[in-house]
């Protein structure tokens, strides 16, 4: 999800941002779901905000790494580095 050369309507920004809030909101009752991280970090992709975005995925991968060593849990991690990537290819991390 690289920058987006449109720039978002004010309704689709609204509508990202009650996205934001809901899984914020859902994180309160189960913050160890990492695909509710994942699902908050493209949003805020979508929204332009790489730091949260970067934040949201990191998070995401530090719960991945608590779980059992299998193959599926390895490729979850491989996707939100790729996501990483594309939304801040110059992250020092």
């Amino acid at each position: 999800m690289k920058a987006q050369t449109i720039s978002l309507s004010g309704r689709r920004k609204k509508k990202l941002e009650k996205q934001v809030e809901k899984y914020l909101d859902a994180l309160q009752q189960n913050s160890d779901d990492h695909k509710l991280r994942t699902n908050l970090g493209d949003t805020y992709a979508l929204l332009e905000d790489v730091k949260k975005s970067v934040k949201s995925y990191y998070s995401a991968v530090d719960l991945l790494r608590k779980a059992p060593n299998i193959g599926k849990v390895r490729s979850h991690i491989i996707e939100l580095y790729e996501k990483i990537i594309n939304v801040a290819p110059d992250d020092p991390r």
